[in-house]
């Protein structure tokens, strides 16, 4: 398979990679200048592109994402992802977040990406407040973790290079339940109720739990990160993590 995307798709791609912002440049350039190499094996919507129409290489472990938005329309509502580049091949990835058959182009209702979002600024989701953690290493800031409740994602700002990135809810969870020591599995195995009691959960947590992911998955570079020494502190609240744990908690969004 050589071809190019369809209009659809390129607009799609280019759209949670915006030229203003430079780390996304190459990743333009691949868009609009390589060819299909696979369509398919990964899903409906996963798209590998290669210069010159090279063959993909479907064996390698899939690269994390580096740019992710949605798309939602009067016949579903489409995840749009952009894994991080691998010598010369990019993994591309639509998908209907129901999880049923990738539809058409159908008419747009809104969008949403994490692409251009600053630190300070609303969701991109609910433009509702954002609790932000500050990642410090010795030689300043090198992050920001972003948590919005309301619609029950995460993410993390890269200070350097200017550009945010999704977080995994499942492993991320996973390192602050052991940051904090618990292994009760109706809590530890629970990652849907990081939400509802996220005010439990003190910035030295948060901080603790994203550098052992970020050793694991690294998302930012970043070496030893500081404990929390600015702004009011966040101290772990028993009663909220009671009413957490006996609530009933809405299910949660994981992104890949």
């Amino acid at each position: 398979m050589s071809v190019p995307l369809s209009s659809w798709e390129r607009d799609l791609f280019t759209w949670v990679l915006p030229e203003e912002r430079s780390p996304y440049i190459p990743y333009r350039e691949c868009v609009l200048g390589w060819v299909v190499a696979s369509r398919g094996m990964r899903g409906d919507g996963h798209i590998v592109l290669t210069p010159r129409g090279n063959a993909a290489d479907l064996d390698m472990p899939l690269p994390q994402v580096f740019a992710y938005g949605v798309v939602e329309t009067v016949d579903g509502i489409i995840a749009v992802s952009i894994r991080e580049l691998v010598t010369e091949q990019l993994d591309c990835d639509l998908s209907l977040l129901s999880g049923e058959s990738l539809p058409g182009r159908g008419k747009e209702i809104r969008r949403w990406s994490y692409s251009r979002w600053n630190p300070g600024h609303p969701c991109p989701i609910c433009s509702g407040q954002v609790r932000e953690v500050r990642l410090v290493t010795p030689r300043g800031v090198a992050g920001v973790l972003a948590v919005c409740s309301r619609d029950e994602r995460l993410w993390v700002f890269d200070s350097v290079r200017g550009i945010a990135l999704p977080v995994p809810l499942t492993s991320f969870y996973a390192e602050l339940m052991r940051v904090q020591g618990i292994r009760d599995p109706l809590i530890a195995l629970a990652p849907h109720r990081f939400f509802s009691a996220l005010e439990s959960y003190n910035d030295d947590a948060m901080i603790g739990a994203f550098a052992q992911y970020n050793k694991l998955r690294p998302k930012i570079a970043a070496g030893d990160l500081l404990p929390a020494r600015t702004g009011p502190s966040r101290r772990p609240s028993l009663v909220r993590l009671i009413r957490s744990l006996v609530g009933k908690s809405p299910s949660s969004q994981n992104t890949p």
